[in-house]
């Protein structure tokens, strides 16, 4: 409700989207019947409080259903508020390597990144399929990766070439 009406007020000029939230943090189904993202905000919010009847994670099907779901939703409520063309999604993927004392090296757990890399993919040729007009922003994976001594050495710590691509990329694609 609050999605819809930002746009409705025309508080937005773009919308911008990624999906690596979205298959790192699962799906809780409350003993209430909602569906609410397993989230740092919420965990922070006091996620302990709810009545949990089961969690979702990316990898289950139904968790996917769910996914579509509110993916379908938030497709109807932009076409009802927003110009389409004004969504951009930003291909983004976790780092299956990074670098320490100038050395490149492998996350110890490929196959669960190459499992979330391979769900977000999955969703966004969901998003662009239902969505014909969403702009997108694909990012070469030799970018994926971390090289950044200020951050712990975790797959979703970028580097900043990745976000200066993605500049580039959308300074390009609005100026012409």
């Amino acid at each position: 409700q609050d999605f819809a009406e930002v746009l409705r007020i025309k508080k937005a000029d773009y919308i911008f989207l990624d999906l690596m939230e979205e298959v790192k943090n699962s799906i809780i189904v409350s003993e209430e019947g909602e569906y609410l993202t397993d989230s740092e905000a919420l965990r922070e919010a006091g996620a302990g409080q709810i009545n949990r009847k089961r969690t979702l994670s990316c990898e289950n099907k139904e968790y996917i259903t769910i996914w579509k779901q509110a993916c379908d939703r938030f497709i109807e409520i932009t076409d009802r508020f927003f110009d389409r063309r004004r969504v951009v999604l930003i291909q983004m993927r976790y780092a299956k390597w990074y670098y320490e004392d100038g050395e490149r090296k492998e996350f110890p757990n490929q196959k669960e990144i190459s499992m979330l890399n391979d769900r977000i993919s999955e969703m966004e040729r969901y998003i662009l399929d239902k969505g014909s007009g969403i702009a997108a922003i694909e990012i070469p994976d030799e970018l994926f990766f971390n090289k950044d001594d200020r951050y712990a050495k975790n797959e979703y710590y970028l580097n900043g070439d990745v976000y200066n691509f993605v500049v580039r990329k959308w300074f390009n694609h609005i100026l012409l």
